[in-house]
């Protein structure tokens, strides 16, 4: 569901940043009102593989994005997908993940992600 792309496995000394994956849990307070919250699936070290800055209008606002991507290790049933997101432990930074796509051997997981207009 997610393509196949191929990536070449790269030395594990290259993936010099770590990110935690969390996905979102919708919980329900005493008052019966519901919000989201987002919970730790696991931290990861990462190879940064692209970086690109976008600015856009919207109305009179100039708002700024951020679009990167980062490999990190396959993990079999990962299931990691556009739902949830990334934190950047290094400046903290969320990222929305817009796709997730598998290498051709899963090897690696390449998660494409945007900041900017964050979803939490």
């Amino acid at each position: 569901p997610h393509g196949s792309l191929t990536v070449a496995f790269k030395d594990p000394g290259a993936m010099k940043d770590r990110l935690r994956i969390e996905r979102p849990v919708t919980v329900q307070d005493a008052t019966g009102g519901a919000s989201t919250t987002w919970q730790a699936v696991r931290t990861v070290a990462a190879r940064r593989l692209t970086e690109k800055g976008v600015e856009a209008f919207a109305g009179a606002r100039l708002l700024g994005k951020v679009e990167l991507a980062y490999a990190i290790r396959w993990w079999p049933g990962h299931g990691v997908d556009a739902l949830h997101r990334f934190v950047d432990l290094r400046d903290q930074r969320i990222y929305n993940i817009v796709s997730a796509v598998e290498s051709e051997h899963h090897w690696e997981l390449v998660l494409m992600g945007t900041a900017g207009a964050n979803r939490g």
